[in-house]
């Protein structure tokens, strides 16, 4: 996958978008073909959601974020 990626940008399948959609903003590229010949939805990940950075979600921002990684981490829904 990774010759499929555009410079300077994170590259992740529809599993992996599924599973950090409530934290990262994504945009979707389209669909490749693997090695394998297997095709699969890909999606850019962009940035951290606007919720999560102090600024914009206020002082417990890091709290909630460190919060759903755990979940995420834990196979826990968010």
């Amino acid at each position: 996958m990774d010759e499929n990626c555009a410079p300077g940008r994170i590259n992740v399948s529809e599993t992996v978008a599924g599973n950090v959609k409530t934290l990262f903003e994504l945009d979707p590229r389209g669909a490749i073909d693997t090695k394998r010949g297997r095709r699969l939805e890909m999606f850019f990940l962009n940035r951290l959601k606007p919720e999560y950075f102090a600024r914009y979600g206020g002082p417990h921002a890091k709290r909630k974020i460190c919060r759903r990684i755990h979940r995420l981490l834990s196979g826990f829904p968010g």
